[in-house]
């Protein structure tokens, strides 16, 4: 990845609008995805079904030319009225045609079908789910859209997958195998030490390259990205619980069956499965590294794979599905709907090893599945930004325009989002609120995300590893910032949070908070800032002009 300016992959000033997003996609899905269409029946004997991914994405390209006249139309979004039922059935069809796809790419199979047990059902879960959302907007404050969201986010990571990260450089195995992998075949050449370094990083290359395709990179994110909140309702029944409660404290003692995600017994032999599937890695069968010696050119279809239990993965994800975590539940959920991952591989039987096709399978859908479970889960914190777990706990952040926020009946927040750089090294966002509620305290929605990239940014085993910066501030726009409620009576105009890889002998991260408010564009030394965001302010200068000019035009 470079320091190339994102702005050139949006519109102007790095506006991320859904105008652009979708024109984006539109051509990769004439030139560069290509499985599009693959799940249906092609027989010349019956009626080609016509009715596939690409039927819809032709369909919906036509309404967003009509509905926003030319491109240029930043004002365009998606609303919910008119594109919700063909997104609905996008959303289907994609998933078929990557779990097809997958299967196609499975060279332990002979013959294929398009078959795809389980998504049908899960569609069915899915409309439940919208139609679960009219209670939840009416009983849960803040609660936002999870339907035009996900397309949101599939979009916008595939933008950053093809022009910021690339998909030769994402990451779907572990460093360190890849690098034990290249060493053990290196070994067994017969190479000379000049050329000893030019060929184990040829030999790295070759070797991730030959794991994952780039395809089923795109495959897997389409389901990470389409399904990774499919538990959110789950996980609020218990705010209704609490309403209904107190509703009926009105009537004195009164007491009532309360609604519960009480699994049941047989199910914890599958919730636990998943537990340890996605807290396990892959580890080089020790029969192979104890032969090295005696083996000559050695290829990757020689390794065998054991599976080794992470236990900190276990104990946080153990944590998470306590908590009722939703990205916990969609994990499960995923397990239990889609044959595609009741058919995964793993080791139960230790004297048993994974082969060099076996393991493939298995890291593809436990990257899947463990990319989800991590997106919402702050006890795991992250090293490099080139790996769908970090892509999906990013953009999820990321995608906050164009949702209703609160109550179906109440005015929400308006955003708007750009995204600054996506880099190796830097990684800086803005939101900008242009039209407020006075309900809302900006300040408290500003520390939320400041809170949890504190914590999944935190210092931890690996640390090293960790070299970019991240950045993001919430502007209120000159127009109102007169309506935002700030936790005070002086008006704040900007909020920036900064968190720097260590560059002093101390080797501490620096997180840096700084407030600007309206009188005099200055720095409130003295604000109050919450402890798990705080540990230095900003030297006191006069910069918030610059940001408005940068942002606000």
């Amino acid at each position: 990845m470079d320091e190339k300016d994102f702005l050139k992959f949006y519109s102007e000033e790095g506006l991320v609008c859904d105008i652009y997003l979708w024109k984006k996609f539109f051509s990769y899905a004439k030139d560069e995805i290509k499985f599009l269409g693959i799940s249906y029946q092609n027989s010349p004997k019956e009626k080609i079904r016509q009715e596939n991914s690409k039927y819809y994405i032709s369909e919906i390209n036509k309404k967003v030319i009509q509905d926003s006249n030319n491109y240029k139309d930043v004002g365009f979004q998606f609303d919910i009225a008119s594109y919700h039922g063909p997104i609905l059935k996008l959303w289907r069809e994609l998933l078929k045609d990557a779990i097809v796809y997958l299967k196609k790419e499975d060279k332990r199979e002979k013959y294929h079908d398009r078959e795809t047990f389980g998504i049908d059902e899960l569609f069915k879960y899915f409309k439940l789910f919208i139609e679960f959302e009219e209670v939840l907007y009416e009983n849960i404050e803040f609660y936002r859209d999870h339907v035009l969201h996900v397309l949101r986010v599939f979009l916008l990571g595939l933008i950053i997958l093809f022009e910021k990260i690339g998909l030769d450089e994402l990451k779907v195995y572990e460093n360190g195998l890849i690098n034990d992998l290249s060493d053990i075949i290196v070994a067994s050449k017969e190479i000379n030490t000049e050329e000893l370094n030019a060929k184990k990083l040829e030999t790295k290359e070759s070797i991730e390259k030959a794991l994952i395709s780039n395809q089923e990179k795109i495959s897997m994110w389409i389901i990470i990205s389409l399904t990774h909140d499919l538990g959110y309702p789950l996980e609020k029944l218990s705010s209704i619980n609490q309403k209904v409660r107190k509703m009926l404290e009105a009537f004195g003692k009164s007491s009532i069956q309360e609604i519960d995600i009480t699994f049941p017994p047989q199910g914890e032999f599958i919730n636990d499965f998943v537990l340890r599937f996605i807290s396990s890695r892959l580890i080089i069968d020790k029969g192979i590294l104890e032969k090295k010696e005696e083996l000559k050119n050695l290829e990757l279809e020689n390794f065998t794979f054991g599976l080794h239990p992470q236990s900190k993965y276990w104990l946080k994800f153990s944590r998470s599905f306590e908590e009722y975590n939703h990205s916990i539940i969609s994990c499960i959920l995923l397990m239990k709907y889609l044959v595609y991952f009741l058919e995964s591989d793993y080791l139960l039987d230790v004297n048993h090893k994974l082969n060099f096709k076996n393991q493939r399978q298995f890291q593809i859908r436990k990257e899947i599945l463990r990319s989800i479970a991590v997106h919402n889960c702050e006890y795991i914190y992250h090293l490099t930004p080139n790996n769908f777990r970090f892509l999906l706990t990013m953009v999820d952040d990321l995608q906050c325009w164009g949702r209703p926020s609160g109550r179906i009946t109440t005015h929400g927040l308006s955003w708007e989002v750009r995204l600054v750089k996506f880099s190796e090294k830097n990684i800086e966002y803005t939101i900008t609120i242009t039209e407020s509620n006075k309900n809302e305290d900006i300040r408290q929605i500003f520390f939320a995300h400041s809170k949890k990239y504190t914590k999944i940014f935190r210092s931890g085993v690996g640390g090293k590893h960790r070299k970019f910066d991240l950045c993001f501030r919430v502007i209120i726009s000159k127009e109102e910032y007169q309506n935002c409620k700030n936790s005070d009576e002086r008006k704040i105009i900007g909020l920036e949070y900064f968190h720097k890889v260590p560059v002093t002998s101390e080797n501490y991260y620096t997180v840096t908070v700084s407030e600007y408010y309206l009188d005099n564009n200055i720095i409130d030394i003295e604000a109050d800032i919450p402890f798990h965001v705080y540990i230095a302010h900003t030297e006191k200068k006069n910069c918030i002009n610059k940001i408005y000019k940068e942002i606000m035009h």
